[in-house]
């Protein structure tokens, strides 16, 4: 009886260009303001992390790994965005303090508050009272948040503006089975 030794499934490469969507450094600082304008938050960029399995062993039970996280925080507002899958957004998902928002919809264009985004996705919260809007948030392509709508308090971002970010600065963890 002959056994194979070291045969792998070799996973896909990590889709770099999935971090667009999430553009942010460590210690960046993004600025929300409410509708008002009167309150803002700093979010502080806390940690960003990209997870992959290069390779599985044969036989084993464990699939490939690709998610890319990001985490926010100020002095009342903890953000994370987790993006699962790095070839499919709609198995992403917003933790926003203790709430959990699942992506409801990509939209190729849409206009908060006078401005135009394009590359949208929309995160609801599942809400019980069906009276009240749904808890929202949008992320933007190269943009990253961009508009939150929480227990009826809107927060939209301050700096729009695109930016560019390079994935090979961004902490990669490979994990084997």
């Amino acid at each position: 009886m002959i056994i194979p030794a070291g045969c792998n499934k070799r996973c896909e490469e990590f889709n770099d260009g999935f971090v667009k969507w999430l553009p942010y450094q460590v210690k960046d600082e993004i600025l929300l303001t409410d509708s008002t304008k009167i309150d803002t938050f700093f979010m502080k960029v806390t940690y960003r992390e990209i997870t992959h399995t290069d390779k599985i062993p044969r036989l084993a039970t464990c699939m490939c790994e690709d998610s890319y996280t990001v985490g926010l925080s100020s002095d009342t507002l903890h953000i994370s965005l987790h993006f699962a899958e790095s070839r499919n957004f709609k198995n992403s998902m917003v933790h926003v303090n203790e709430e959990y928002f699942f992506y409801y919809e990509h939209l190729d264009s849409c206009e908060i508050s006078g401005r135009e985004y394009y590359n949208v996705i929309e995160y609801i919260r599942n809400q019980e009272d069906q009276n009240l809007d749904p808890d929202k948030v949008f992320i933007a392509r190269s943009v990253g948040i961009i508009y939150l709508m929480i227990s009826g308090e809107i927060w939209k971002i301050v700096d729009d503006s695109k930016k560019d970010i390079d994935p090979a600065g961004i902490k990669k963890t490979i994990v084997d089975c």
